[in-house]
């Protein structure tokens, strides 16, 4: 059988839209819990991904179910863990469980297994599905800058496998190298000598070759690829819609920018009162403030970019200046 045939034979099972919503809409989970690169491309993994779960009796909806959850988070524990303290444990729910369970992590140590690392780079439609799900809480802060970063959904190295413009492409491109060399620093992995720090660009070019398509949702006009960040953004807030999460997006607009104003008036706060702090100290505390580490650098840059923002009145300042 050649490539075309065999790919059209394996994407197939997961381009209706309906079917996919229907399998993971029954999957209750608080998304926002859930905040590679091998040389053999997509369709050899996606092939060996099918039957792993044929081997092992994973069900069509269990497999969309997985697919979409790899889009989110990138690691087989940390989506177990984030299943675990969901409020529902039916029977679906723990078979979904059990059923990643099957999985390994990494290329490396999955020798009877599937690597759960590959999942979102062998099905980057599907995947994507489960990045505008995890990302939802974003989307007002992404429409505001979709012409100068990529969107959170985007930041996902499978993004890198639809059929994108030159500057799209190139836009990931830049937000891939800096996360393989600024970001990620060491690997989990306990075959430590399989991890190859950096990014690497043959890797990136073997997926920028699959040209991947959005999987279509009913009764609306698709964007005709190669899509820009204003065509996918439309794409992604249509399927936030399909699958009914709009209401809970206003819902999250509200918290974020009660989140936003608290954060103003504490960068006001350390600097009326600290004129004399350390950079280090400051943003030691902003970092804590803030509950995840962050360089100096980044958190600059944030109280830059905040302070733009309350001086185009996308945020209304809630006390003093910046």
């Amino acid at each position: 059988m050649d490539e075309s045939k065999k790919s059209i034979q394996i994407y197939e099972e997961f381009m209706n839209m309906s079917e996919i919503k229907n399998s993971f809409e029954d999957l209750r989970l608080e998304i926002s819990e859930l905040k590679d690169l091998g040389i053999m491309n997509s369709l050899i993994y996606a092939e060996k991904f099918m039957n792993f779960c044929s081997n092992n009796l994973i069900s069509k909806e269990n497999k969309i179910r997985i697919i979409m959850l790899s889009g989110m988070v990138n690691n087989r524990d940390r989506v177990i863990q984030a299943l675990m303290r969901g409020k529902n444990k039916n029977e679906m729910f723990m078979k979904l469980i059990n059923d990643i369970q099957k999985f390994g992590q990494y290329v490396s140590t999955s020798f009877n297994t599937y690597p759960f690392v590959k999942i979102n780079t062998s099905f980057p439609s599907l995947a994507l599905l489960g990045s505008i799900l995890q990302s939802f809480s974003f989307m007002k802060e992404d429409e505001t800058n979709i012409m100068i970063s990529l969107p959170h959904f985007a930041r996902k190295t499978h993004f890198a496998q639809l059929d994108l413009d030159t500057i799209t492409q190139e836009m990931h491109k830049k937000w891939e190298r800096d996360f393989w060399d600024s970001q990620v620093k060491k690997t989990r992995n306990t075959n430590i000598s399989s991890f190859e720090p950096g990014f690497h660009m043959e890797y990136y070019l073997k997926k920028e070759e699959d040209k991947f398509k959005l999987i279509e949702i009913p009764k609306i006009r698709m964007p005709i690829s190669p899509y820009n960040l204003k065509d996918i953004f439309i794409y992604a807030k249509e399927v936030l819609t399909f699958f009914g999460v709009t209401e809970e997006i206003k819902i999250v607009e509200a918290e974020h920018k009660e989140a936003l104003e608290k954060e103003i008036l504490f960068i006001n706060k350390m600097l009326m009162d600290s004129e004399n702090l350390k950079i280090e100290d400051f943003t030691n505390l902003y970092s804590k403030f803030l509950k995840k580490k962050e360089n100096p650098k980044s958190l600059l840059n944030r109280m830059q970019e905040l302070k733009q923002r309350i001086e185009k009145g996308e945020i209304v300042k809630p006390s003093l200046l910046l």
